[in-house]
């Protein structure tokens, strides 16, 4: 979403590095001048334009990643993983 115009995304190119070897800090993402790896970083944005972009794509009715109700997503995460990619949550047609 950064990419659009109405957000006034302002890009920074900074030198990165990813800390590894200490277990406190491992995956921390710094700034290096020195050694880093060139990347663009986003420095700042619009943010009640990006929070009213966000809550748009969220009220969106064609998501294809809609889920009917708490429960039934609390269903589907409390359903076992089964290998051949089917459903093993257990239907109730009984109304």
């Amino acid at each position: 979403m950064s990419e659009q115009f109405h957000l006034n995304p302002v890009m920074q190119a900074k030198k990165i590095s990813v800390l590894a070897g200490n277990l406190t800090t491992d995956g921390q993402i710094t700034v290096d001048q020195k050694k880093g790896k060139l990347v663009n970083v986003l420095d700042s944005l619009d943010s009640e334009a990006y929070y009213s972009q966000f809550a748009k794509l969220l009220g969106n009715k064609t998501q294809s990643a809609v889920v009917g109700s708490f429960d039934e997503q609390k269903r589907k995460w409390s359903t076992p993983y089964n290998e051949t990619g089917k459903d093993n949550t257990i239907k109730d047609f009984s109304m």
